[in-house]
């Protein structure tokens, strides 16, 4: 593989970054924008380009094209509630709009809610298809602990769906522990997905 390298997102990155996020989970975003993908596209370019810092988003570059992202997030981080709120109704309208923020999970799900002071969240890590298996997901993850460690978290975990086998692989390779199994019933509704591996690492030993 050409040489590869790991950044942080800047502000023109953003569309080319949206686009990778819809291309990777296709059938997700059209479940939650159904014949509106143009405008759901558009709000969460919008929605990027209007925080504060795009602090904790991470991407992965070959040859100049983004292949790759992981996206951490920390108690301390800006809340973008109402904000995302008000770019989902502004350009959905009110029924699509409110559907695809709940849907959607951008209300807050339990598991970035409650982020403890010493922990960091991946929220999620995706790849191109055909750049995958190429230890690409290995160095994203190395970069989000590289970013935990130093806003001194003790601890990195995240949640993968249960019949991902391969990204529940590379936690296993990357030093992640199974916690445990949680359901959800809203996830096996939209998205067919009844349960997600909880995942948890301690960042206190250097490997």
């Amino acid at each position: 593989m050409d040489s590869l390298t790991i950044r942080d997102v800047r502000l023109d990155d953003v569309d080319e970054f949206v686009n990778l996020s819809m291309r990777v989970y296709e059938n997700k975003f059209k479940v939650i924008f159904k014949s509106k993908m143009g405008e759901g596209k558009k709000v969460l370019s919008q929605e990027l380009k209007t925080r504060k810092s795009l602090e904790g988003n991470f991407v992965a570059i070959v040859n100049g094209l983004i292949v790759g992202a992981v996206i951490v997030k920390t108690r301390e981080m800006e809340q973008i509630f109402f904000q995302t709120l008000k770019l989902f109704l502004k350009n959905l309208g009110i029924y699509n709009g409110l559907r695809a923020f709940f849907v959607g999970g951008y209300h807050q799900s339990i598991s970035e809610k409650f982020i403890r002071k010493d922990e960091c969240y991946i929220e999620n890590l995706f790849i191109l298809p055909e750049f995958r298996k190429k230890g690409i997901g290995k160095k994203l993850m190395q970069r989000a602990e590289e970013f935990a460690r130093g806003k001194n978290k003790k601890f990195i975990y995240g949640f993968s769906e249960i019949s991902n086998i391969s990204a529940r692989k590379l936690n296993t390779k990357s030093g992640f522990k199974e916690i445990q199994i949680k359901k959800s019933i809203l996830t096996k509704i939209f998205f067919g997905v009844p349960a997600w591996a909880y995942v948890r690492k301690s960042l206190d030993i250097e490997k």
